[in-house]
């Protein structure tokens, strides 16, 4: 068993309740823009430098990734449309929000062809990343090999093929327009460049860690330039609609932030983060349906702007996890394979 990195569950603690919090605020929430910015291209990033292809070749990898990302997406939109179909015009209701395609077999068409574009996935949203991350995880695969072969012996190698990776979203955003494709898997072509980036340090075996000034000023200049890009010259991102305002603005401000945050959790250690981090399947599964009833009970609140509005949606965002860790922990104990755990 690979040895856990407490510094990556911690990174992953925070992208996860930046999630949420991105799910319970506004959109005209400033750190709500700042996060969408790279809290995706994030985790991505980190998927890609804790890629393992484990051993017994393709098959055992796709069985087990199958096993970790599908069987909890299939499971958990199955329970979220039937939710829906109970209280999703109650809810709509409630939250002056127009309810679409609430026929129960056009969701679960929708929730086979694992694309939430066409609004089949209105029942639980977030759900989407899964199998975006499923087909990232197998199209990484075959060339997982031959990238760390390359980087290992020519790190120079790391600037032209990450430019490389960026043709494909380059014409797909300028020249194709491809959106829909089942398993998202044009958000997947957006966001591998992050999951090769993250990959390539891996492999590169910088020293990251080395707790001095200069790189402590590395890593606060990274996240002030990448907020800058991002709020300055930026519309809100939209990745599950493959919306990215300014493509350019985009790949540089989240590589920026993803960098600096990256090179900052190197030297940081907040035990609730790496708790957290080491339970987002729970979070991201579960996450809407306490924030939905959050925001119905206190939708007086979420009228407010500024200050308050964020530091209600924090809060609820913090008690959000806490109950789907809560949850969480009693499906563990009885059908952790909902989880994407085994009974080990």
């Amino acid at each position: 068993m690979k040895k856990r990195m407490p510094w990556a569950d911690a990174l992953r603690g925070l992208l996860i309740l930046m999630i949420v919090y991105g799910h319970t605020a506004s959109n005209g929430d400033m750190l709500k823009y700042y996060a969408y910015s790279y809290h995706v291209a994030a985790f991505f990033f980190l998927s890609g430098f804790l890629f393992s292809k484990g051993e017994g070749g393709f098959k055992t990898f796709f069985k087990k990734k199958f096993c970790q990302l599908m069987i909890p997406y299939y499971i958990f939109s199955a329970i979220s449309i039937l939710v829906f179909a109970l209280l999703g015009s109650f809810a709509s209701e409630k939250l002056s929000v127009t309810i679409k395609h609430s026929e129960i077999y056009k969701n679960v068409l929708g929730m086979l062809y694992a694309s939430a574009v066409e609004g089949y996935m209105k029942w639980n949203l977030p759900l989407w990343f899964l199998p975006c991350m499923f087909v990232s995880q197998l199209l990484y695969y075959p060339i997982a090999e031959p990238v760390k072969k390359l980087i290992r012996k020519k790190q120079p190698f790391v600037f032209p093929l990450l430019v490389l990776s960026l043709m494909l979203p380059y014409l797909d955003y300028f020249v194709f327009r491809v959106r829909a494709l089942p398993f998202h898997i044009e958000s997947s072509v957006f966001l591998m460049p992050f999951f090769l980036l993250g990959a390539c340090i891996r492999h590169m075996n910088v020293d990251f860690c080395a707790n001095n000034l200069k790189k402590w000023a590395i890593c606060i200049l990274l996240l002030v330039l990448g907020a800058l890009a991002a709020l300055r010259f930026n519309t809100q991102v939209n990745y599950f609609l493959s919306s990215y305002g300014k493509i350019t603005v985009f790949y540089l401000a989240a590589f920026l932030s993803v960098l600096g945050i990256f090179m900052l959790f190197q030297r940081i250690s907040l035990s609730p983060l790496i708790y957290l981090g080491q339970n987002t399947m729970p979070i991201l599964l579960m996450h809407k349906f306490p924030v939905v009833l959050f925001q119905i009970l206190l939708s007086s609140v979420f009228t407010k702007t500024g200050a308050v509005h964020t530091l209600a949606s924090g809060i609820i965002a913090v008690l959000s996890c806490a109950l789907c860790l809560c949850a969480g922990r009693i499906i563990e104990k009885f059908a952790p394979f909902m989880l994407g755990k085994d009974k080990k």
